[in-house]
């Protein structure tokens, strides 16, 4: 049997984090709270670490967003879903542009959408193992020194704008199309947008 996953809430509603956690904690998640961004900074430097955060837009003091962006200079790859009760067009651009994976809107009841909540946190849950995964991929390729080489033309002026390109897109997932008449090096480019 796997260990379940650790599940921080942070919210400064008691009544609906504890909805929140009998919930979760019924689904087989571990689940731990904190009532404000201030207390759940403090405990994200003791281990162990959350697997997920559910993170309350709106709280006195330190805000989620400004948690969120606390959070993420700490542990950059921990997963955070924010969760509010206002379906603010900004907030939610604002909290995808500072890192969280998922915007949730709170109901009257936190039991009356689980589907939507679970959703959330399982894909959270798979990218976290996928960007695991990639990490050892890029440690075991890093061992091998073919991998190391550089490309002959990657000194040449007129490919140094091209590898800057490849530079800024290899870390993102977004789809890249790649373009150009025949025998240009399209598939040079490729496989070196694929090694980075």
């Amino acid at each position: 049997m796997t260990p379940s996953a650790r599940i921080a809430i942070v919210d400064d509603d008691p009544e609906y984090a504890a909805v929140l956690e009998q919930m979760l904690g019924c689904h087989g998640y571990d689940v731990v709270l904190y009532e404000s961004g201030a207390a759940f900074l403090a405990g994200l430097g003791q281990p162990p670490v959350p697997d997920v955060v559910l993170l309350d837009m709106v709280m006195p003091g330190l805000d989620g967003l400004g948690t969120l962006k606390r959070a993420r200079m700490q542990l950059p790859d921990l997963p955070v879903i924010m969760v509010s009760g206002q379906q603010k067009p900004a907030n939610i651009v604002d909290s995808v542009r500072a890192g969280a994976l998922d915007y949730i809107v709170k109901s009257a009841s936190a039991a009356s959408n689980p589907a939507a909540l679970e959703g959330a946190i399982r894909g959270a849950l798979e990218k976290r193992a996928l960007s695991s995964e990639v990490a050892t991929l890029k440690a075991k390729m890093s061992d091998d020194p073919a991998d190391r080489l550089q490309p002959c033309w990657s000194n040449s002026s007129s490919m140094k704008p091209v590898l800057t390109m490849v530079e800024r897109v290899a870390d993102s997932d977004v789809p890249v199309l790649i373009t150009g008449e025949s025998g240009v090096g399209k598939e040079v480019i490729a496989k070196e947008l694929h090694r980075q």
